[in-house]
């Protein structure tokens, strides 16, 4: 009978143990320590922080459209009218003004670009027939966008004694509307259209040619100054 009691015992002693360990496990899962909420926050500085470090998006870039006949832009002076007052370098050093040129006949000569073969035969033309016109009491005056230097290395190449205006923003060539769409090896650009204005000594627009072909053109002009 001893015998049993002590196996109870022993067996009652084993059950209290194994639930105070079960009780030990409880309560170290529940005082296990939480992280405190107040630290939270800083994660979200770190993110505000990183993504004020990030470069702002670029904004997109419209696409350009190509240039259409609607883009085309420029006056068209009305003959006797006054003509577009300009003011352009000269390659004689000085700036040329229309206005005040008022007492003689002006012929002014727009062309694409120096030193081109339809251009150069044009000049010439102007050229060989100068003192025809300077008889007229008439100026003569040739504009592109063509720096002044390239102008100087023009003239003198060619023994222009009429001086060219460098019209590089294309004060001049909007003014009188020559700026048109032309097709280059296939694709649309501004250029000039090569014209002549003439501009009698009142300062009033008497003629204009545009779309010029070159052969016979100085005589043409030459032909409605001696009418003036």
């Amino acid at each position: 009978m001893a015998s049993k009691k002590k196996s109870r015992s022993k067996k009652s002693a084993a059950k209290k143990s194994a639930r105070k360990k079960s009780v030990k496990k409880l309560t170290k899962k529940k005082t296990r320590p939480r992280t405190s909420s107040k630290k939270r926050p800083a994660k979200k500085r770190v993110t505000q922080q990183r993504a004020a470090q990030k470069p702002a998006p670029k904004p997109k870039k419209k696409p350009t459209r190509p240039a259409t006949a609607a883009t085309v832009t420029g006056n068209t002076p009305m003959l006797g009218q006054p003509a577009p007052d300009i003011a352009l370098p000269s390659t004689d050093g000085h700036t040329v003004q229309l206005s005040k040129l008022q007492g003689k006949h002006v012929v002014l000569y727009f062309y694409p670009r120096d030193n081109t073969p339809g251009c150069t035969i044009e000049g010439r033309d102007f050229r060989d027939h100068h003192a025809e016109f300077e008889a007229l009491n008439t100026l003569v005056f040739g504009i592109s966008r063509d720096t002044l230097k390239s102008h100087a290395n023009f003239r003198q190449n060619e023994n222009f004694p009429f001086h060219l205006l460098a019209d590089e923003n294309e004060i001049a060539c909007n003014a009188y509307g020559v700026m048109q769409l032309k097709n280059m090896y296939g694709n649309k650009v501004m250029g000039i259209e090569r014209s002549t204005f003439l501009i009698d000594r009142h300062g009033l627009l008497q003629r204009e040619w545009r779309k010029v072909s070159v052969d016979g053109h100085v005589d043409e002009v030459l032909a409605a100054v001696k009418m003036l």
